[in-house]
């Protein structure tokens, strides 16, 4: 059973600063969730996610390694936890970055490193079109407001996973 619309917009008070609207939206959620009684992430696909948000270049054979598990079960994990198989989750975190700076809502001191994260402008461009279904240069030029805040958001969750902020910290492009 979902959540009523209702219940949503009836905790949306017009009066009253945006945030105290959001933290009574959050509490219907985080209630919600509560209640599906829901299991929490398998521990290897959390550190998976960290790897796709610090480093999602690194190779995934080495994760594996690391975590000590044969490849073929790593990728059913990620598969199962994520739809894709672990190098097309990380290529588009690499995507999702780069979008992110294309679009203004990433740390600015990031960009040579993102930039690095593909061979050439060649690969940059495959590797956004198979995502966005367009060229960077078209990315750009073309206004998307929902997709902008959906990255803004990843960025700032990326930001605090790695430590560079502290959630509620104003955002490096804010």
């Amino acid at each position: 059973m979902g959540i009523a619309a209702d219940s949503l917009i009836d905790a949306i008070d017009p009066d009253a600063h945006p945030e105290e609207s959001l933290c009574a939206i959050e509490a219907i959620l985080r209630e919600h969730i509560a209640s599906l009684k829901v299991r929490e992430p398998d521990p290897i696909t959390a550190r998976f996610e960290t790897l796709c948000f610090t480093n999602p270049s690194s190779p995934v054979r080495q994760f594996a390694d690391e975590c000590g598990l044969d490849l073929r079960k790593l990728e059913r994990i990620v598969r199962r936890d994520f739809g894709l198989p672990p190098k097309q989750v990380m290529r588009r975190a690499r995507a999702l970055d780069m979008a992110s700076h294309l679009r203004g809502v990433a740390d600015m001191s990031e960009a040579d490193e993102l930039v690095l994260r593909f061979y050439d402008q060649s690969h940059l461009i495959r590797e956004f079109v198979a995502l966005f279904g367009m060229s960077p240069s078209q990315f750009v030029a073309t206004p998307q407001p929902i997709l902008t805040l959906a990255l803004e958001s990843r960025q700032a969750r990326r930001l605090e996973l790695i430590e560079r902020i502290t959630p509620g910290e104003a955002r490096p492009w804010q």
